[in-house]
């Protein structure tokens, strides 16, 4: 317990001694790390821009195919099937004859 406290003790003495700390070292640093950050976010958003480029001029490309495959007619859609509440039920009224008595 009493190693513990003057381990603390000793840290705590020479960790607070500022003398040593060249200031200019630590703003280069800083900075240098700063510029890092900007560099990848930077790269990260060019990256980002050129797969929605390449997405989109795909299907560009995959439009222009279509219409030249179909000779620029455009197809309505299909139209939507109704929906039906209940099955269709059609009275019988011819009755079959027996073929042999």
């Amino acid at each position: 317990m009493v190693n513990r406290v003057l381990y603390i003790s000793f840290i705590c003495l020479v960790g607070c001694n500022t003398d040593d700390i060249d200031q200019k070292k630590v703003s280069d640093s800083l900075a240098n790390r700063l510029n890092d950050y900007k560099a990848e976010l930077t790269a990260k958003c060019r990256d980002e821009a050129v797969q929605k480029a390449i997405i989109y001029t795909d299907s560009l490309v995959a439009a222009d195919y279509f219409m030249e495959l179909y000779g620029g007619i455009a197809f309505p859609p299909k139209p939507s099937k109704p929906e039906f509440g209940a099955p269709i039920t059609i009275k019988d009224t011819i009755k079959a004859m027996p073929i042999f008595e």
